[in-house]
């Protein structure tokens, strides 16, 4: 006796019911898919505990550089013959440091927000830099130069009163110092301390020591109190400012220009298709106000199609190219604007200091600001401000932000350091902020770009299998091929 190991009925049960199954399975799939996938890809990008974006965002996980390129004045002593010897500038650096961001004290709230402070921490490295931290540098006077620039409108009576505590305390118009000692650490200054006491109206220098950076380093309360979007209820908001320190208008810049707008720099929301028309705003607490920059072209990183936006001649002016700009002029409007192209008066947001920004070797600035001066050299390919993003999720796949930082000397006959000098903006420093994507950040945004994709590829995979196993049934009911294998290799097959 020989028996089938299967009949018939069996078989064609199993090919037509499986085809069946994959032809269903694999439509159903192609038609949800799309939901799934945006489902999937919506809990990753939201800032909730325990998403990607959470992750990323918490600690900074990619490697994030800070760069200070500093200005030696070579010729201060010259400063009286400004009209046939300008001011001369040597650039030194870059001093690199490592810059690590943690955001702490952080709160969910019901409206769909979270707020936070953030840690920023630095490290000196040495084999990137061009130079040490003991470097000296000379250039302007910084307390000085503030108190001068405070008391501008002041009596005479004041003015010869504190000419005498210069007197006193031999203050100069310049100052030397390392480079370390300019930045992190910083100095101690005799008149810093004495006017302090004094309580001085407009003069608000809550440090001990002078220095740009000083107490920043690991500060948790430096750069303000924030509060954004999770996206949780419109990722279109994802990541973007709600408040800075409490309030979403500062009372640094009047009208849209003091609007706390745009996002902090790490999280962007989606972008739309066509990002040719789109500019991007991205809030600075360095400068009080919100950068907002312009799509430039497309950009293709570590596998990762993006696109860059840089900035361009609008967001230093104040007014005289782009009106908009006009509410950045700090005068009086009737004055406004009362500085020409490229340069950003920040005093309001820097302590009263006569602090004004722009981009390095003042890039894309009236040229009547370089040409005051001797050493510097502005170029597009050195000096501009960019940024590139991947638009579907959001991910920064190349930073590089930079600003000048200058001191305006006003000349005053009341204050013998600054009697008979030029009004020009003296270039102190600029900085660079770099971050780039690595490479296990830009697989994870490729899986990201492409699981929509993956998910349709699969459906139709499923598809084309069920519909593999019909057309086999098919052709083997039509040429009646059933067959089953016998039992013993001896017998011939049914048929």
């Amino acid at each position: 006796m020989t028996a089938c190991a299967c009949s018939e009925r069996s078989k064609k049960v199993w090919i037509f019911g499986c085809g069946s199954f994959f032809l269903l399975a694999g439509m159903i799939l192609a038609v949800v898919w799309s939901a799934v996938s945006v489902s999937i890809l919506h809990n990753q990008l939201v800032l909730k505990n325990g998403s990607q974006t959470y992750n990323n965002w918490i600690e900074t996980p990619i490697p994030m550089y800070l760069e200070f390129y500093m200005f030696n004045w070579t010729n201060p002593d010259k400063i009286h013959n400004w009209e046939t010897e300008k001011p001369h500038f040597v650039e030194m650096g870059p001093y690199v440091f490592t810059e690590k961001r943690k955001r702490v004290n952080i709160v969910w709230n019901n409206n769909g927000t979270v707020s936070f402070n953030q840690s920023r921490e630095w490290h000196f490295v040495p084999e990137m830099s061009n130079g040490t931290l003991d470097d000296k540098v000379t250039n302007l006077n910084l307390i000085p130069t503030t108190i001068a620039y405070t008391l501008r409108h002041q009596s005479v009576v004041v003015k010869m009163i504190v000419n005498f505590l210069f007197k006193e305390k031999g203050a100069r118009m310049t100052i030397t110092r390392t480079v370390r000692e300019l930045l992190f650490d910083g100095y101690d200054d005799p008149i810093l301390d004495f006017v302090r006491k004094l309580n001085i109206s407009g003069f608000v220098i809550p440090f001990k020591k002078v220095g740009w950076f000083v107490e920043r380093n690991q500060s948790a309360t430096h750069d303000g109190h924030f509060s954004i979007f999770t996206g949780d209820d419109d990722m279109a908001k994802l990541g973007v400012m709600e408040h800075w320190n409490y309030v979403n208008h500062t009372q640094y810049y009047r009208d849209q220009c003091g609007a706390v707008t745009g996002t902090t720099g790490e999280i962007w929301p989606p972008l739309p298709a066509d990002q040719s028309e789109v500019d991007i705003a991205m809030f600075t607490p360095d400068i009080c106000r919100t950068i907002t920059l312009k799509y430039d072209r497309p950009v293709e990183k570590l596998g990762l199609s993006g696109n860059r936006w840089v900035a361009d001649e609008r967001v230093l002016d104040n007014g005289w190219k782009y009106p908009p700009a006009a509410c950045y002029c700090t005068a009086d409007p009737s004055a406004c604007p009362d500085l020409l192209p490229g340069v950003l008066n920040v005093s309001s947001c820097q302590f009263g200091a006569p602090a004004f920004m722009s981009f390095p070797h003042f890039y894309l600035a009236d040229s009547s600001y370089s040409d005051a001066i001797a050493g510097l050299n502005a170029s597009r390919e050195e000096h501009e401000f960019y940024m590139a993003l991947q638009p579907q999720t959001g991910i920064p796949l190349d930073i590089r932000g930079q600003l000048q930082l200058n001191l305006m000397m006003t000349p005053d006959e009341h204050f013998s350091i600054f009697e008979k000098v030029p009004k020009i903006f003296i270039p102190m420093l600029w900085f660079r902020q770099t971050a780039n994507l690595t490479e296990d950040l830009a697989k994870s945004a490729w899986w990201a770009v492409n699981l929509s994709d993956f998910g349709l590829y699969l459906a139709f995979g499923i598809v084309g299998l069920g519909g593999v196993l019909v057309i086999v049934g098919i052709v083997l009911t039509i040429t009646k091929k059933w067959t089953c294998a016998p039992t013993n290799e001896d017998e011939e097959p049914l048929q």
